[in-house]
C-alpha cells in the first residue's frame, strides 16, 4: 500500500533504570524476570505488611488477586513487560496495573532486589496520581536492611 504522506506517532517512552545502573538495588537484571518473589517486610522477623493487605478481601478482592497473580508469574517468566499492565514509575519503583468492574483501579508496586522482585505495596487506587511514598519509604528500608544485592 503506497505511503500518502501519513505520519504514524513514535513510541510513547517510559523511564527505565538502565541496565548495569549504579543505582542501589538495581543489579542490572533485565527489567523482566525474576527467580521469584518476595513480600517486603521491616527485618527478617516481621511480618509481610504487603502481603496481608494483599490476602484482605475488603482491601483487595479476590478477582484482583487473580489478575495480580497471574500477571506475577508472567512477570516471573519474562514474558510480561512494560506496557498497559505495567510501568517503571520512578525511584526504583514498578507498578502493576489492574482496573476491576467498574473501571476501579488497584495498584501492586514493587521493586527488583538482583534477580528477586519485592512486592512493597498494594492498594486501591483512588487519586489521579500513584501514591508511591510508601513504596520508595519501604524500598529504602529493605535496602538498608537487608543491602542492596541479595545473597547469592
Amino acid at each position: 500500500m503506497p505511503d500518502r504522506g501519513r505520519r504514524t506517532r513514535p513510541a510513547k517512552r517510559t523511564a527505565k533504570p538502565a541496565a548495569g545502573s549504579s543505582e542501589p538495588g538495581n543489579s542490572g537484571a533485565s527489567p523482566t524476570g525474576c527467580v521469584g518473589w518476595l513480600w517486603w517486610r521491616a527485618n527478617a522477623t516481621a511480618r509481610p505488611k504487603p502481603k496481608e493487605d494483599y490476602e484482605n478481601e475488603r482491601k483487595v478482592p479476590k478477582a484482583v488477586r487473580a489478575e495480580f497473580d497471574v500477571m506475577r508469574r508472567r512477570y516471573k517468566s519474562g514474558e510480561l513487560r512494560d506496557g498497559a499492565n505495567i510501568k517503571f514509575i520512578g525511584d526504583g519503583v514498578y507498578e502493576f496495573r489492574y482496573s476491576h468492574i467498574g473501571n476501579t483501579p488497584y495498584r501492586l508496586l514493587f521493586m527488583r532486589w538482583g534477580k528477586w522482585a519485592v512486592a512493597l505495596d498494594v492498594f486501591k487506587k483512588t487519586t489521579d496520581a500513584t501514591p508511591k511514598d510508601l513504596a520508595v519509604t519501604r524500598r529504602k528500608a529493605w535496602l538498608k536492611t537487608f543491602g542492596t544485592e541479595p545473597p547469592t
